[in-house]
């Protein structure tokens, strides 16, 4: 499985997008939307073309 970084400003972004569901939507909304924005998906983000066959299939 590929690691996923996520940058502080990144998780910052979920947890305002989580306050605001639970807040505006529902909790259910909100704790789903987490659930699935912390799921691995290897298809997230654009494909890199890189030269260095070592970082084929990264994404970014």
């Amino acid at each position: 499985m590929p690691k996923i970084y996520k940058r502080k400003i990144a998780e910052n972004d979920l947890v305002d997008c989580y306050i605001y569901l639970a807040e505006n939507v529902s909790l259910a909304m909100a704790d789903q939307f987490l659930k699935n924005a912390d799921a691995l998906n290897p298809l997230m983000g654009s494909p890199l073309i890189l030269q260095n066959p070592m970082f084929s299939g990264m994404r970014k």
